[in-house]
């Protein structure tokens, strides 16, 4: 592990360690080997995963607890299929004329998926960053960035559109409503 990915690492430990400091019950979740990590990325047809993203999975790969409520997530969930349902959202954004800017959406890596209308991933060109950016692809074709700390229990629900629409959920319990 380099400098970089070793930073990236401790950004990553150091948001779930604030999180648990302020009440987040850590042994709700559980965190996935790397060789399942692997696995995953390999299942979607991808063979390098980010050092933060990496990080994120062996934290909380195998059951995410209420960090994410709502969404499929982790190495048991988020498989080939669920990746070829994001990719619509980006043939969708295409067809529409939106300006989306990844630059390699077909090499993408899967986080996660919310209501089968929302995906969290990483552009395939990010791959091989440390931490890289994060985007949030919509089934309407809008696509947005986001990092790890807006994926703090809380913060997200209060991003993502409630029942397929662009308003606020935030009043509400878990995504997807």
């Amino acid at each position: 592990m380099d400098d970089n990915d070793a930073a990236a690492v401790a950004r990553v430990r150091g948001i779930f360690e604030d999180v648990v400091a302020g009440g987040f019950r850590a042994e709700m979740v559980e965190g996935a080997s790397d060789e399942e990590i692997d696995a995953w990325a390999a299942a979607q047809g991808v063979r390098m995963v980010p050092a933060a993203v990496r990080e994120i999975l062996r934290i909380m790969g195998k059951q995410g607890g209420a960090w994410l409520p709502g969404t499929t997530f982790g190495v048991r969930k988020v498989d080939a299929e669920v990746r070829e349902e994001a990719g619509w959202c980006v043939d969708e954004a295409d067809e529409r004329g939106i300006s989306h800017g990844m630059r390699d959406p077909a090499g993408m890596l899967v986080v996660t998926e919310g209501g089968a209308y929302v995906y969290l991933v990483v552009d395939g060109s990010d791959l091989a960053e440390p931490d890289p950016p994060m985007w949030v692809l919509f089934e309407s074709g809008k696509v947005t960035s986001t990092t790890f700390r807006d994926l703090e229990p809380g913060r997200l629900t209060a991003r993502i559109p409630c029942h397929g629409r662009e308003r606020d959920c935030s009043g509400h319990r878990r995504l997807g409503c």
